[in-house]
């Protein structure tokens, strides 16, 4: 470049510097229209690029997605701008375009607008350009799939509190979430019990408690698909499953699974078993942090699933049904009109949470005639075909579980449960016999298989949760609501066909085409005595009948169609004969006539193909010989026929194919019989090859023949020699030996020894002492199958046994050791007593301990119960260290140990942890009889006396304990510790405290919001108690709403001197105490002035028994003051009062009173008590029963003892009330002036008996005083009166109202006695007024003259007088002249007694019977007679 260049370059670039200043505000100028044009355009297209990404947000808002905050600026900034430049050129831009088209234009507003239309529409082109997105949001973050406590307040269980049960349970899962040792955890039970509920508070719980990263939750259902399982637990983990490849996908989902360190997977109601790996959930090592809850029907799929702890959702309480019921109902349920008819409901549902709450919600807000109709239903759910909507729902939920069992034999027995009664425990071994005779089993040839195949089955069936356990050994139960479903499955001919129980039913009814095609049908014949005839049944198969003892005939050829007929079950039936048309049956394999009265059974002979044949507590006499040609006979039980002394030699032997013979407590005459008869011998069973089953009592061990072997029995019940015990026995092979000197045991009786499982000694009676050791001589390897030790009487040894003899013992019993002072004395291997169940001690006055245990060797894991008594030198029960393995415990019951001070003893030896011990399955404690008890287990030294600690303490936790029983220990001054943890006795439902004189106060403060489910309690004999409830006026409200006993049903509170309020009188536990109380027993409280407040009285809504005695100081039993409403107690069905010399009113207030149901008040020794409402204090109420109280319902009214009564009702009276009234018995009322008022009797119409006793001041039993004005009597009439007895009343002068008319129609019996003012007893229209008098009884009435007086009214005699009377006694009646006043043709055809004694007066009048009773008199069939003390009379 030349300088030329250079220069010129120069210049042009100073010229353009110094030029742009002049020349680019006239730019502006220039072009402002182009730049306000061009904003103008830019906004518009901004317009649309919002609105765009607009309908985009849209959209992902309403698709849950979350908006990028990106796109939310975007969008803010957008909507500022485009307002911004709207305003701009629609204000200042207007103006200065006015302004340029003017004669003289201002350059300088043109430029400035122009300036800023350029710059606005440089940042439109930015935010356009930004404003292209490629998406606008990003899915959510799934939400919780279980619901938040607020909102689960309205579903089923999802608020626990009132569920002490699931709490309970929700501790213990909690728990096992919080275990690193812990990866799976199963929850089952029947459907509609709450599982899928539970678990999803659990998971909130967990979430709380932030145990995991990430908590999802599947269904997996009754089919599950692996495809839809892996893409449900995709989209909870948000993650885009879109391999298709099955391998891929379990991969994928494994990968992500990983990546959370603490992950809790929820798969509900799992049907089968299925492979975690599959699904790609990682297990066990492969994933420490991967928690896994099953939900299912069945814990066979939970332990298939190597679920390590599982957890049973049981039904729930009644209190807890009740709790869930009126939450789901609403307070309605609560009104005095719908409680009694909820409170029903509530109890039909059987504690199933969804039937509850289907029911509950189904009735909210519905009338009480819907309520009362819906009670119908579910009374008669089980009758009907038809699944009422109330059930639908639950029906089909059973159904589902029903139809996924796996065979056919499983429905089958499953159906054949429904044979039986409601609530009845079901024996296995009936459906064994069932099932056999209907061959129901498949590929089964031998009973024993059977009975493994129903085992199996019932097993299976537990498991599923569709039958229930029982607490009778080798049977089981069925929830209510499941039988009906069976039974509707039945009525609709699914499967086999099985009739409810039907009272009454008659065969030949409109009903009978119904059953033509039954396969099974069981009825229940209450008077029904003969059958009738040409029944056609063509496919009934079995046949059960339950009777009531009643005489059963049938006719000839009642069975004739029936002839498919295996099975038939008669019970509780008298049988003469057999019809032959049931002889020909000749498909019959099962006969069970049990508990019948049989006459002659020798004709069974016939049913040639009979199987099994049971006469089990039936009358039965002489088993006939005839039974030994049934040759196919493979079962016989003659269980309990105690009547039967004779078996003919030769039936045992002919029974070739016999499997089982059972009889026990039957037939012992082995051998020969008192006349010297041939009797069955024990010889025979040497014949009976198949025998795997045998029962029976022999009382000579020298009966048995030294070659019997009992080579093939798998099940025995053998007792041997004259047993003194009532032994209750469960295992299959049972063997007791009474032993006595020179007892000889052959090979037989040794195998029997071997192999054993129950082994009763018992040495009582007999005085022979012989060690056990030599019993069991030649096995000195052991009893290797013993699992039941029982020993009686066994004297003159130290120690009992070696535990090394005995490796799986369950349950050990010793009574009566005399000298017994430990069970084991030599140091003992270790896990000593491992499978030991059950361990009962009694009357051992020697035991100083159960074993010598200084290695704490003894191990107690399986342990069950733990039963002491009587054992005096006891000073402790067990170590610390041996309860720390008590996991198992359910019982406990210590009783009459006088010098016991501890249960669980500190360690001499052994170093054990401060640890708490927790005894989570005990259900029972107790303790009684123990008067040197201080703990149960001390925290402190040995040396408790200067302790004073209480009986529990935080050393032991009871979080399932149900039962406690404290009585009598007097070293006991406080029962609970201030330091329980909160799972302690949380699920109390009864304690009874009794006799324990140091006690002052059962429930502390702290402690009553743990005892939120207790249901029975009782508080008698102890003397310091001062209070029940301590009260505690800081609590907040809802600590108020925990500390008053809510669900208490039975209260029972006796001989506590020192009581002198209670609880519930007291705010805030007024308000919520009592709402559950049923029934209410006081007695010898002196300190209690009167039980109830007006607010406390109201909450008695379902108080059923009031039971109040010997309280000296009550007052009244409602102090009602200040309030005028009307109380209304609903349930209250009895009320007795007795004993109480103060109480002087049933309340005291304005208030009036309503008892609907109320059907006995009993009031004895009360001698204040002068009316049962007082309206005020001062006030004198003139008689017992006012206008203020309304008793519809009352049936017995029974009045003893009350001095101050001057009435018992008042003649203006509730509508209603006293018109069911049957009996009234009136007693030492030394006011009283008289019984009825005769405005009153319209509506006594219903009383049957009247019994007046020992009332001096009575002086009639009618009175005419204060009748009601538009009340028009004709006649006095108590139509129902049956009984009249008046005893004692001294200043009686008649017993009817004069010059009325009486009517009694059905009064049969009439006794007056020492009534010293009554001259006679009837005039003759009264007499005439009591037709059907069967019984007239007159004695120590020194004024009476004639029986039968004279009305003035009438001139004729009258034979119609007492037509029906059968018994007259008139005894010691001084001024008696006749029976007549006036002379009768008495026509007497039913007198058969007559009894005079000591009527002197009779000997100046008259020296005849026909004389006394007039000319005429007839005595047909007079059969006893008696006149003493008379003079020479003449008959």
């Amino acid at each position: 470049m030349t300088a030329v260049d250079i220069v010129v370059s120069v210049l042009a670039k100073l010229l353009e510097y110094t030029a742009r200043p002049i020349v680019h505000p006239f730019d502006y100028i220039f072009h402002h229209n182009t730049n306000i044009n061009g904003l103008r355009n830019q906004i518009l297209f901004l317009e649309n690029t919002r609105f765009g990404v607009q309908q985009q947000v849209n959209i992902a808002e309403r698709n849950g997605d979350i908006i990028l905050p990106i796109v939310q600026d975007w969008l803010a900034k957008a909507n500022g701008l485009a307002t911004e430049s709207q305003n701009f050129l629609s204000g200042e831009v207007d103006r200065n375009h006015r302004c340029f088209s003017g004669s003289c234009p201002d350059l300088k507003l043109i430029y400035r607008s122009s300036r800023e239309a350029k710059k606005k529409r440089a940042a439109v082109d930015e935010l356009v350009e930004r404003g292209k997105f490629d998406y606008v949001s990003q899915p959510a973050r799934r939400p919780p799939i279980w619901p938040s406590t607020g909102a689960t307040a309205t579903t089923s269980l999802g608020d626990l509190d009132g569920f002490e049960s699931r709490k309970a349970q929700l501790r213990l899962i909690m728990e096992a979430l919080e275990d690193d040792n812990i990866n799976i955890i199963g929850v089952y039970g029947m459907g509609g019990i709450g599982k899928t509920t539970f678990v999803e508070e659990a998971a909130r719980q967990a979430d709380a408690l932030q145990l995991f990263d990430e908590m999802v939750m599947v269904v997996v259902s009754h089919k599950p698909n692996l495809r839809k399982l892996q893409g449900d637990l995709a989209e909870m983990l948000e993650l885009n499953l879109k391999e298709e490849g099955e391998l891929l996908r379990t991969a994928r989902l494994r990968e992500r699974l990983n990546q959370v360190k603490k992950i809790l997977i929820i798969m509900d109601d799992v049907w089968t078993p299925l492979d975690l790996r599959t699904i790609g959930i990682p297990q066990g090592n492969l994933h420490k942090g991967c928690k896994i809850i099953l939900t299912s029907r069945s814990l066979d799929v939970c332990n298939a699933m190597n679920a390590q702890r599982n957890f049973h959702m049981d039904v729930l309480s009644q209190v807890e049904s009740w709790n869930l019921f009126r939450k789901m109902a609403g307070d309605a349920v609560d009104s005095t009109d719908l409680n009694p008819i909820a409170t029903k409901i509530a109890k039909r549902c059987s504690g199933l949470p969804l039937a509850i709450v289907t029911v509950a919600r189904a009735l909210r807000h519905r009338s009480k005639h819907a309520w009362r109709d819906a009670l119908r239903q579910l009374r008669s759910s089980s009758t009907t075909n038809d699944v009422t909507g109330l059930y639908s729902n639950i029906f089909a939920s059973l159904e589902l579980s029903f139809n996924f069992l796996k065979d056919e034999e499983s429905k089958s027995c499953f159906l054949l449960c429904s044979l039986f009664k409601e609530d009845l425990d079901i024996p296995i071994e009936s459906l064994v016999r069932y099932g056999t005779g209907l061959r129901v089993f498949q590929d089964v040839h031998t009973l024993e298989e059977a009975r493994d195949r129903v085992h199996t089955i019932i097993e299976n069936l537990k498991a599923c949760c569709l039958l229930l356990d029982s607490d009778v050994e080798d049977c089981f139960r069925m929830h209510d609501v499941t039988r009906d479903f069976l039974l509707s499955v039945a009525s609709k001919g699914l499967y086999i066909f099985l009739e409810k129980m039907m009272p009454g039913y008659h065969l030949d009814s409109p009903n009978e085409n119904k059953f033509s095609n039954s396969y099974a049908i069981s009825m229940v014949l209450n008077d029904l005595e003969e059958f009738p005839i040409g029944i056609d049944f063509p496919k009934l198969q079995l046949w059960r009948v339950e009777g009531s003892m009643g005489l059963m005939q049938f006719s000839g050829n009642f069975f004739d169609g029936m002839k498919e007929l295996k099975v038939v079950l008669m019970h509780h039936v008298s049988i003469p004969s057999i019809p032959s048309s049931f002889l020909a049956l000749k498909k019959l394999l099962a006969l069970c006539l049990e508990h019948c009265k049989l006459g002659d059974v020798s004709q069974i002979k016939e049913l040639k193909n009979l199987e099994i044949l049971s006469f089990v507590h039936s009358d039965v006499e002489k088993l006939p010989k005839e039974i030994g040609e049934l040759s196919r006979l493979r079962l016989l039980d003659l269980t309990d026929c105690k009547n039967l002394t004779s078996i003919p030699f030769g039936v045992f032997s002919n029974l070739s194919n016999l499997e089982c013979l059972y009889m026990m407590n039957s037939f012992v005459q082995w051998g020969v019989d008192s006349e010297g008869q041939s009797q069955a011998t024990l010889g025979e069973l040497k014949h009976l090859f198949h025998l795997t089953t045998l029962e029976m009592h022999v009382p000579d061990v020298n009966l048995f023949p030294k070659d019997l072997l009992f080579g093939n029995l798998v099940r025995f019940k053998i007792f041997v020699g004259m047993v003194s015990q009532v032994i209750s026995y469960s295992y299959p092979k049972t063997l007791t030996l009474a032993l006595y000197h020179g007892l000889n045991l052959h090979n037989g009786i040794y195998k029997l020894l071997k192999g054993a499982q129950h082994l009763i000694l018992d040495y009582s009676i007999v005085n022979y002492l012989e060690d056990l050791n030599s019993i069991v001589y030649d096995l000195r390897k052991g009893f290797r199958h013993l699992k039941c030790l029982e020993v009686y009487g066994y004297t003159g040894v130290e120690s009992l046994i070696d535990t090394n003899i005995f490796p799986v013992l369950e349950k050990l019993k010793v009574v009566s050791a005399a000298d017994l002072r430990t069970i084991c004395y030599d140091h003992l291997p270790d896990q000593s007593f491992c499978e030991l169940r059950e361990l009962m001690l009694s009357i051992l006055p020697e035991l100083t301990c159960l074993w010598m245990d200084p290695l704490g060797n003894v191990c107690l894991r399986n342990l069950r119960t733990l039963y002491v008594s009587d054992c005096h030198k006891l000073k402790h029960l067990l170590s610390q260290s041996t309860a720390g393995d008590l996991s198992e415990l359910q019982k406990l019951y210590v009783s009459s140990c006088e010098d016991l001070k501890v249960i669980l003893s500190k360690d001499q030896v052994v170093s054990v942890s401060s640890s708490r011990i927790a005894l989570s399955k005990l259900k029972s404690i107790k303790l009684e009889f123990l008067p040197s008890l201080e703990s149960f287990c001390p925290e402190g030294d040995a040396n408790l006396a200067s302790l004073q600690e209480p009986l529990f303490n935080s050393k032991v936790d009871f979080p399932s304990l149900e039962e406690l029983t404290l009585r009598e220990l007097h070293s006991v001054n406080e029962i609970w510790s201030c330091q329980l943890s909160a799972s302690n006795f949380c699920s109390l439902r009864i304690l009874i405290v009794f006799g324990c004189d140091n006690l002052q106060l059962v429930f502390p403060s702290y402690m009553q919001h743990m005892l939120q489910n207790l249901e029975i309690l009782s508080i008698e004999w102890c003397d310091l108690v001062e209070e029940v409830c301590e009260l505690n006026n800081n609590l907040q409200n809802d600590d108020a709403k925990l500390a008053t006993l809510p669900s208490v049903r039975d209260l029972n509170l006796g001989k506590l001197p020192l009581l002198k309020h209670l609880w519930w009188n007291i705010d805030p536990y007024v308000y919520t105490s009592l709402r559950n109380l049923n029934s209410l027993h006081i007695y010898e409280c002196d300190g209690l002035i009167h039980l109830f407040s007006v607010h406390a009285m109201k909450n008695l809504v379902q108080l059923q028994q009031l039971k109040v005695r010997s309280c000296k100081t009550m007052k009244t039993i409602f102090a009602n003051e200040g309030e005028d409403d009307v109380i209304v107690m609903s349930e209250l069905c009895s009320v007795d009062l007795e004993d109480l010399p103060e109480l002087s009113s049933f309340s005291q207030g304005s208030s009036s009173f309503l008892f609907p149901l109320l059907e006995m008040i009993e009031i004895k020794s009360c001698p204040k008590m002068k009316a049962f409402v007082v309206s005020q204090v001062h006030q004198e109420e003139k008689s017992l029963f006012t206008e203020k109280v309304s008793l519809p319902n009352l049936q017995t009214l029974n009045l003893d003892g009350l001095n101050s009564l001057n009435g018992i009702w008042e003649t203006h009276l509730q509508e209603k009330s006293f018109t069911k009234l049957q009996i009234l018995e009136v007693i030492n009322c030394d006011q009283l002036q008289n019984l009825f008022p005769i405005n009153l009797l319209p509506r006594l119409q219903m009383l049957e008996e009247i019994h007046v006793t020992n009332c001096i001041s009575l002086e009639e039993i009618f009175t005419l005083k204060n009748p009601k004005p538009h009340q028009n009597l004709s006649s006095v009439s108590l139509t129902r009166l049956v009984s009249l007895v008046l005893e004692n009343l001294p200043n009686l002068r008649q017993l009817w109202c004069p010059n009325m008319p009486h009517r009694f129609q059905r009064l049969t019996s009439i006794e007056v006695s020492r009534c010293d003012l009554v001259d006679c007893i009837f005039t003759s229209s009264v007499a005439r007024g009591v037709p059907r008098l069967q019984k007239l009884k007159v004695d120590s009435c020194i004024s009476v003259e004639v029986i039968i007086g004279n009305n003035e009214r009438e001139s004729e005699a009258d034979d119609l007088i007492l037509p029906q009377i059968c018994h007259i006694e008139l005894e010691n009646l001084p001024n008696l002249v006749s029976f007549c006043a006036k002379a009768s043709a008495l026509k007497w055809l039913s007198l058969k007694e007559l009894r005079i004694l000591n009527c002197s007066e009779m000997v100046a009048t008259s020296n005849s019977i026909e004389a006394f009773f007039g000319e005429k008199v007839v005595f047909p069939s007079l059969e006893n007679v008696r006149i003493d003390s008379v003079g020479n009379y003449i008959y």
